[in-house]
């Protein structure tokens, strides 16, 4: 739910007709940046936790479909007077990775259950 609501935060943000003023020494792209590292890192954890065969391959899933909505971010922003730019897009696809590498880092270092030996599987009837 969570990544569901700030997902849609930043479709708000980037497809209203005037941008928010930034705080001195922020840019466009550093917003972009940080907008998609969150997004990456909400992404990241969603899939680790629903579908445990994306363990192996997160980033690359991840900057996949930040990469696909980043795109359609930036063309459906003429629709509201904003300006497309790649250099948005790239942002977006940089603060992705860095989102999904985290994610990816911690489930690389986190503790796994030991798997079940023949001596702890349970048993069962015949």
């Amino acid at each position: 739910m969570l990544t569901v609501t700030y997902w849609l935060a930043i479709f708000y943000a980037t497809h209203r007709p005037l941008s928010p003023t930034l705080p001195p020494g922020v840019t466009d792209k550093h917003a972009h940046f940080l907008a998609y590292m969150g997004l990456g890192f909400l992404v990241g954890s969603t899939l680790l936790l629903t579908v445990p065969r994306a363990r192996r391959l997160l980033p690359v899933w991840v900057v996949l479909v930040a990469a696909g909505y980043g795109a359609f971010d930036e063309v459906t922003q003429a629709f509201v007077r904003r300006t497309p730019d790649v250099n948005d897009w790239l942002a977006d696809c940089a603060g992705a990775a860095v989102g999904a590498g985290v994610i990816w880092l911690v489930q690389l270092l986190a503790p796994r259950p030991a798997a079940l030996t023949n001596d702890d599987a349970p048993v069962t009837s015949p």
